[in-house]
């Protein structure tokens, strides 16, 4: 199943292609972390976290910075 960005005053959230929410829009920035295990790194408040593609945070939006250790 396909997954979109959105974005609605501001914030960013994420739905399926049958407009289900995924990701509630409520973030400042959202972008794909590692698109095998479905990860995005989140941005809200100014700081960052991790969520899946359902939504659960995996790590709270609380750090000032957030890498791959590759």
């Amino acid at each position: 199943m396909s997954q979109f960005l959105v974005k609605s005053n501001g914030k960013y959230g994420i739905v399926d292609n049958e407009a289900n929410t995924k990701v509630k829009i409520g973030y400042d920035e959202i972008k794909i972390m590692d698109s095998q295990k479905e990860l995005y790194l989140v941005k809200q408040n100014n700081v960052y976290g991790i969520i899946n593609s359902e939504g659960k945070v995996i790590i709270e939006p609380e750090y000032m910075q957030i890498g791959i250790n590759i």
